[in-house]
C-alpha cells in the first residue's frame, strides 16, 4: 500500500518535470522561429560570423625541411601574448617534438619591435604580437635554441595578424534607385579607415547590382582581413520625368519640332528605347502664348523592371511672336532751327527674324544737312547702319538717322594785290568771322571784300561775322591812297564809278539777317552778314 503511494507521488513529480521540460523547451523555439522569419535590416550593424574568440588570427609560418608550416591561432583580441609555454608548443608544432629535446630557448631575436616585443627575462620571456594589417609587413621572430650539448641554432618564424572582416563595417550604397550603374558597399575599419576592394576584401553580388530588386552582397577578406559577412540591399524603380522644352515662333510661320527632356534615364537607356512620347499644342495662330501637352507618354513593356509605369510631365509654352518691324526716325533734334526740319516720310519695314535684310532707302532730308547713316540710338551711341545696309534682328529696333552738317569753303582773291591767304572752311549757316586780310597792295588801301571782283556783289568788311550756304569767292577791294597834293581820290579799284544801291543791297538791309530763306535769296550768292546793314552794289 505504500510503496504504491509513493510510486503515485514518483509519477506525480515525474509528469510534473516532463511538463516543465516542455515548456521550457517550447517557449526558446518559438523565439527561435520568430526571428527567422525577421529580416535584418541591410544598414543595421549585424552580430559577426566569427565567434567573439576568433576575432583576429594570429599566423605563424616556418620553412622546414618538408616545405612551409603554418600554425595560425585564433584570438579575441590584441596585443596576444605568447609565454614560454605558448611558445614552447608553437614551436613544436612547426619544428616537431623533438625541437626542444635536451635543449631550451636561449633568447628571441625580433626584426621589428614596432609590431613584436619581448617582455620578462631568460625563460619567462612573453612575446606580444600587435596589429599587422598587410602581407608586406610580415614580422619575424627568431628564436636562439641551445642544446644542452651542441651548439645553439636559430628557428625563424613569420608571423602575420589577420582581422575578421566581421570586425569591421559594411556600408549599403547610399543611392539605392537603379541609375544603371553598380551598386557597391563600402568597408571601413577603426571609424574612418577605407578598406580597398582587391587588396583588404573581396565583394560577390548575387544575381546583379545594377537592375532593380534585392541584392546579397558577400565580403570577402583579404590580406590583413579574414573570414566573410554579407549584407543584402535593394535597388529600387527610378521614375522617369519627362520635361517639354519651351518654343518660339512668329506670326505666320511653320510650328518648330515640340522636344523635351527626360531625367531619371539609366547610364545605358536611350530615351526613344524607353519611353513613347507625342507632344501636341493648344491650337491657335494669333500672337500670344500656347499649351504644350502630353498626347502619348508610355514606358516601355520591357523596361518596367527597373522604371516606374508613373511617369512625371511638366509641360512649357509655344510663344507666336509678331515679327520684327523697323522703324525709322527722322531725328531732326529738339526744336531745330527754323529751315532746317527734317522732310520726307518712311514706312515701317517688316523683317524676317535672325536673316540679313536690307534697309529702304533712305528717303529723309534736311537743309544744311548730309546724311551720313543710321544709328540705333538718337545720339548716335548705338549700333551704326549705313544707308541701305543689311540688318540681322528678332526684335523691333528703331533706327535714328544721323545728320552732318554741310561745310563750305570761301576763297580768297588777291584782285591785283599780293600775299596769299589759305581757304576758310565754315559750318554751313553757322554765323562765322572772316579770317583777317593778309593781302596788299602798292598805292592801296583794303577796303572790303566781295563777291564780285568789280564790287558789284555782296560786300563784308574785314573780319565780319557772316553765314555761308555754299562755297564762294570773295574778292579784295582796294582804295587808291591820296597823292602828294593833299587831295585825295574816291575811286576803287575793281568797283565802277557809281553809287546807286542795288536792289540786292536793299534786300541785305531789309531781310532777317538770321532767316536762311533772306540769305538763300540773295541773288544767290551764298553769303549774308549776321547783322543787318546795307550793301552796295556799284552800277
Amino acid at each position: 500500500m505504500k510503496s504504491s503511494k509513493i510510486e503515485r507521488l514518483f509519477a506525480f513529480v515525474c509528469a510534473l518535470v516532463m511538463a516543465a521540460s516542455m515548456f521550457a523547451v517550447g517557449a526558446p523555439a518559438l523565439a527561435e522561429e520568430t526571428t527567422a522569419n525577421d529580416e535584418v535590416p541591410a544598414e543595421a550593424e549585424g552580430a559577426p560570423e566569427a565567434e567573439a574568440n576568433e576575432a583576429y588570427t594570429v599566423t605563424f609560418t616556418a620553412t622546414v625541411e618538408t616545405g612551409t608550416k603554418t600554425e595560425p591561432v585564433p584570438v579575441d583580441k590584441l596585443p596576444y601574448e605568447l609565454d614560454v609555454t605558448k611558445r614552447d608548443e608553437l614551436l613544436k608544432k612547426l619544428f616537431g617534438d623533438d625541437v626542444l629535446s635536451n635543449a631550451e630557448v636561449e633568447k628571441v631575436e625580433t626584426i621589428n619591435k614596432d609590431n613584436v616585443e619581448v617582455t620578462g627575462e631568460d625563460t619567462n620571456q612573453k612575446i606580444s604580437v600587435k596589429q599587422i594589417f598587410s602581407e608586406a609587413d610580415k614580422e619575424q621572430i627568431t628564436f636562439t635554441i641551445k642544446p644542452a650539448n651542441g651548439e645553439a641554432t636559430k628557428k625563424t618564424v613569420n608571423v602575420i595578424c589577420q582581422k575578421s572582416i566581421t570586425q569591421t563595417k559594411i556600408a549599403i550604397p547610399a543611392d539605392l534607385v537603379f541609375d544603371g550603374n553598380a551598386k557597391k558597399v563600402t568597408v571601413t575599419d577603426d571609424g574612418d579607415k577605407v578598406l580597398v576592394e582587391g587588396t583588404d576584401y573581396s565583394a560577390e553580388y548575387k544575381d546583379n547590382n545594377i537592375n532593380a530588386g534585392k541584392v546579397t552582397c558577400t565580403v570577402t577578406g583579404k590580406g590583413a582581413y579574414m573570414g566573410s559577412a554579407t549584407k543584402t540591399f535593394e535597388i529600387t524603380k527610378a521614375t522617369l520625368t519627362v520635361t517639354a522644352i519651351d518654343q518660339k515662333k512668329y506670326e505666320g510661320d511653320v510650328d518648330p519640332s515640340l522636344t523635351y527632356t527626360v531625367d531619371g534615364l539609366g547610364k545605358d537607356d536611350k530615351e526613344g528605347d524607353v519611353l513613347e512620347v507625342v507632344l501636341i499644342r493648344k491650337e491657335g495662330e494669333a500672337v500670344g502664348e500656347y499649351d504644350i501637352l502630353q498626347d502619348k507618354l508610355v514606358l516601355k513593356s520591357d523596361k518596367e523592371a527597373n522604371y516606374e509605369k508613373a511617369i512625371k510631365f511638366n509641360g512649357a509654352k509655344l510663344t507666336i511672336a509678331a515679327k520684327p518691324v523697323i522703324t525709322f526716325d527722322g531725328n531732326p533734334g529738339e526744336n531745330p532751327t527754323k529751315g532746317e526740319e527734317v522732310t520726307g516720310k518712311m514706312d515701317p519695314q517688316t523683317v524676317t527674324p535672325n536673316v540679313a535684310t536690307k534697309l529702304a532707302e533712305n528717303a529723309f532730308k534736311r537743309s544744311h544737312f548730309d546724311f551720313v547713316g543710321w544709328n540705333t540710338a538718337a545720339d548716335g551711341s548705338g549700333t551704326a547702319y549705313a544707308d541701305m545696309a543689311e540688318i540681322t534682328t528678332d526684335t523691333d529696333v528703331t533706327l535714328y538717322a544721323q545728320w552732318k552738317r554741310q561745310v563750305f569753303a570761301i576763297t580768297f582773291d588777291a584782285n591785283g594785290g599780293s600775299g596769299t591767304m589759305d581757304k576758310q572752311t565754315m559750318e554751313c549757316s553757322i554765323a562765322t568771322k572772316l579770317n583777317e586780310n593778309k593781302y596788299s597792295r602798292d598805292g592801296y588801301t583794303f577796303k572790303a571784300w566781295n563777291t564780285k571782283a568789280d564790287g558789284t556783289g555782296l560786300s563784308f568788311k574785314n573780319k565780319e561775322t557772316v553765314r555761308i550756304t555754299k562755297d564762294i569767292t570773295l574778292y579784295a577791294q582796294w582804295t587808291k591812297k591820296s597823292s602828294s597834293s593833299g587831295s585825295s581820290s574816291s575811286k576803287t579799284s575793281g568797283s565802277s564809278s557809281s553809287s546807286s544801291t542795288s536792289s540786292n543791297a536793299t534786300l541785305a538791309k531789309t531781310a532777317d539777317p538770321t532767316s536762311l530763306v533772306a540769305v538763300a535769296t540773295m541773288a544767290s550768292a551764298g553769303v549774308a552778314a549776321v547783322a543787318a546793314g546795307t550793301r552796295k552794289k556799284r552800277g
